[in-house]
């Protein structure tokens, strides 16, 4: 990257997320980037201004690092990682949701469903291995993307849906609803 594209990666981290790509070339418009700066913050000293530090040559790409505090407050942290339950009857755009948790390092958190009875039995599930291991963490469902039109048992808008995207969804209202529902409440 050039120097003016680092500063930019650097603003776009302090200020959040814009519509706006990094430079011509790039692909993307730094989603990963953005994520990984979310829980590099979780894991960084309390004290650090920065969670995420870059270096970049043109035409050789980007290294990014972060420091991490100690591992025993790390594991607490991962102790308290909800589950991910995606609900959708099309298994492609499962597939494709599970994609976008497995770029943030959370596939082993995601579980799926593929109608709304599958679903309840899933949180069933997870509840009874809540009860079962007591001491650990982790079997809690902490947010569920599911299609709204689901065969088998529908009606998820009048049960108390906390948020509606439509599909196909734009990268900034999903960012908001992964941060509002899941990120913040890890």
């Amino acid at each position: 990257m050039l120097p003016e594209e680092l500063n930019r990666l650097e603003q776009m981290m302090e200020n959040g997320f814009s519509q706006e790509k990094i430079s011509q070339n790039s692909v993307g418009f730094g989603l990963g980037l953005y994520m990984s700066n979310t829980y590099a913050r979780k894991l960084t000293f309390e004290n650090e201004k920065k969670s995420l530090f870059f270096d970049s040559e043109k035409g050789k790409g980007l290294k990014c690092w972060f420091f991490i505090e100690d591992m025993n407050n790390i594991e607490k942290n991962i102790k308290n990682v909800k589950k991910i339950l995606i609900v959708d009857d099309e298994p492609f755009n499962v597939f494709v949701l599970k994609g976008l948790f497995k770029t943030l390092g959370l596939e082993k958190y995601v579980i799926e469903a593929f109608n709304g009875k599958q679903a309840i039995e899933q949180i069933i599930y997870q509840a009874s291995m809540k009860c079962k291991r007591n001491e650990e963490k982790g079997y809690k469902i902490g947010i569920i993307i599911m299609d709204v039109n689901m065969p088998v048992l529908d009606d998820c808008l009048n049960a108390g849906m906390d948020a509606v995207l439509t599909k196909p969804s734009q990268r900034d209202n999903l960012i908001s609803v992964i941060e509002q529902f899941y990120l913040n409440q890890c």
